[in-house]
């Protein structure tokens, strides 16, 4: 069974949009709004990573004795590495993972299947841009979307993009998508900070749950506490306002090893971090957003961070992913 640009539609999740470029079929996370602000805004630092596809994936039910496509990847971060992960009825099987992309910029990802009626999804790379032509599910006598219980917008920085799970599928956002069986747009970009201007009162994608997650970078690059203060405030109070009747969620900053240890407490121009992120809190909380305390979320050690400080590997966005899970359910939130 081929799949061509109309029949693929319905098998691809936190995609707002598709546009052909020859054979390949671009996938989009962002609105024409919102690409066109990141583009005049910073057009050769952030704007590219509104290019990754991130928390985007193919998912189906089907017969089929394999699943294979043809990508092509770009640049859409500082990362060089990338994996394209294939989940079996839930289940991790297999992937395909690169360590430099330079060496692997297009290919064929070809997954054989186990005999019988399957569920699959495989899992597109969070840090790079991956076009995708000729999607192929061999020996399909036929192939059933998936309707997802419930759908989340996840805003937020580098963490919420997936920096740096090493396994696309094992990022936080993709685990939650995993245990909710939901449907997620990740809009997150690397190094972004509360900019109120981002958001699309118009987006085609209407959420159940709507987490918000930045606040480790606003007090690292050292603006005025004034600053820091507004841009959160302005951002939240505009969220609530596009809407108004949703379940919001803010994620204060995790742990962060450059604060603590090994280097001692550290203050920027906007103060402690400790303090700064109460202040966000308390902002958040004033505008009617649920506030989920970061720094439980993630163990405060070296081993639990791919850059022994900030973004958390794999195995810390697990710890992320279930304690977020856990908060969730326990206030009723999903």
């Amino acid at each position: 069974m081929q799949l061509n640009t109309e029949t693929l539609k319905p098998f691809l999740k936190g995609v707002l949009s598709l546009r052909c470029e020859e054979d390949w079929l671009c996938l989009f996370r962002f609105t024409e709004k919102q690409s066109n602000y990141y583009f005049e805004k910073t057009p050769d630092t952030l704007y590219p990573k509104t290019r990754a596809t991130a928390g985007m994936k193919l998912e189906c039910v089907t017969d089929a004795e394999e699943i294979s496509f043809d990508f092509r990847v770009f640049a859409a971060s500082s990362r060089t590495f990338y994996s394209i992960d294939l989940y079996i009825d839930g289940i991790f099987c297999d992937e395909m993972y690169v360590m430099n992309f330079l060496r692997k910029k297009s290919g064929r990802a070809v997954f054989p299947l186990p005999e019988g009626t399957h569920r699959l999804t495989v899992y597109f790379p969070n840090l790079m841009r991956m076009d995708i032509a000729n999607v192929l599910l061999k020996g399909a006598s036929f192939a059933e979307p998936i309707t997802s219980k419930t759908k989340i917008l996840c805003l937020g920085d580098s963490i919420t993009q997936g920096y740096d799970a090493y396994h696309s599928s094992l990022s936080y956002v993709n685990r939650l998508s995993q245990a909710l069986d939901a449907e997620i747009l990740d809009q997150a970009i690397g190094g972004e900070v509360f900019d109120a201007n981002i958001l699309d009162a118009e987006l085609p994608f209407d959420p159940d749950l709507i987490t918000v997650a930045y606040g480790t970078n606003d007090w690292a690059v050292r603006a005025s506490r004034e600053e820091f203060l507004d841009n959160a405030e302005r951002f939240f109070q505009t969220i609530r306002e596009i809407y108004p009747d949703k379940k919001i969620v803010y994620i204060s900053p995790i742990w962060r090893g450059d604060y603590q240890r090994p280097f001692g407490n550290q203050d920027t121009a906007v103060g402690a971090f400790d303090a700064s992120v109460r202040d966000l809190q308390a902002l958040a909380k004033e505008s009617g957003l649920f506030i989920v305390d970061g720094s439980t979320l993630t163990p405060h050690h070296s081993d639990f961070f791919a850059d022994q400080i900030l973004h958390p590997n794999d195995l810390g966005f697990g710890f992320y992913a279930e304690n977020l899970l856990m908060v969730l359910k326990k206030e009723d939130l999903i």
